[in-house]
């Protein structure tokens, strides 16, 4: 189910998973350098309708296209949750299945963080070639 408030939301499961469970299973190092960031969880085509500042997010249906889309390696063949419903009706929340195919399936969830400036080494976050950061 959609959530249908930031308040929905910040009770949510996705979001108690993501912000804590997730969050706390990370290295301490890898915590420092996660800064916070705004996700849009609210109508796709709406981004200011809902929004929320966290830690940690879901994929929006703006964002997947300017990681690459289906050519990045955030599209690992695998089916998982976005952060938008369809519509203001519709309790669905969108789907994004291998080949960029957006549904309302159940899946799984991929957590996004914003992490702080790096050094790229190597890689052109294509799904073969994965960003490496310098130490």
């Amino acid at each position: 189910m959609a959530w249908e408030t930031e308040e929905v939301y910040n009770n949510s499961y996705v979001n108690i998973w993501l912000n804590n469970d997730f969050y706390n299973s990370l290295e301490s190092r890898v915590q420092d350098n996660i800064l916070d960031s705004t996700f849009n969880i609210g109508i796709h085509a709406d981004v200011d309708e809902i929004t929320t500042v966290k830690k940690v997010g879901l994929l929006d249906m703006g964002l997947f296209p300017k990681l690459g889309g289906i050519n990045s390696y955030i599209n690992n063949n695998n089916n998982y949750w976005l952060g938008n419903r369809m519509n203001s009706s519709n309790i669905m929340i969108f789907n994004m299945e291998p080949k960029g195919i957006v549904s309302t399936t159940t899946s799984g969830v991929r957590p996004i963080i914003k992490i702080k400036d790096l050094t790229i080494a190597q890689g052109d976050s294509s799904a073969t070639s994965n960003y490496i950061t310098k130490e």
